[in-house]
């Protein structure tokens, strides 16, 4: 998989199917560990969105 630090998320045709099941996984994670209080310090400063 490419590295997908600094791209933008504005169409899937931008990314392979390997990329957007990573990002939807990721969301995942993220936002059960936003609702579990186990939030990681990389979030900090940082804007998310979560797809659902």
């Amino acid at each position: 998989m490419k590295n997908l630090r600094n791209r933008s998320f504005l169409t899937l045709l931008d990314f392979s199917r390997q990329e957007v099941e990573f990002l939807l996984t990721l969301s995942e994670d993220l936002k059960r560990a936003k609702y579990i209080g186990t939030e990681k310090p990389m979030l900090k400063n940082k804007n998310i969105a979560l797809l659902f």
